[in-house]
């Protein structure tokens, strides 16, 4: 990285944001016709790092992943997460959620010993 900048990590609900100033900037340049037939973007990725305040190679990031976030951002994850990890079985993960919802509907205490516990519970179940 250059001297003077440093990483920064955006949530969800940041990188939805600087997708939304970015695609909000106005024309920069005289590719406006191929601007205006959706085959270039209406700045240069540089420009509009530099206007957004955040690196060129992190708006570029934002716009390659861009249907993945808005993905994310409609459904109920976090908007204050940083980063969005899947598990290593979403079979496993998503009998855990269910068990683990039906039991706090029962206020049972839940430990990590349990949820450990159950977890491999499932995944022998689910043959994992």
């Amino acid at each position: 990285m250059p001297k003077g900048t440093q990483h920064q990590n955006l949530n969800l609900r940041e990188k939805c944001e600087m997708l939304k100033k970015y695609d909000a900037l106005p024309s920069c340049s005289q590719r406006s016709a191929a601007i205006k037939l959706g085959i270039l973007p209406s700045c240069s990725q540089r420009s509009a790092a530099i206007k957004l305040g955040i690196t060129q190679s992190t708006l570029s990031r934002l716009v390659r992943n861009r249907e993945k976030i808005s993905e994310d951002s409609t459904s109920n994850i976090n908007p204050k997460r940083k980063r969005i990890r899947d598990g290593k079985d979403v079979a496993v993960e998503n009998a855990l959620l269910q068990w683990f919802r039906n039991v706090r509907t029962q206020n049972a205490p839940i430990s990590r010993g349990i949820l450990m516990e159950k977890a491999a519970i499932l995944a022998s179940k689910l043959g994992h």
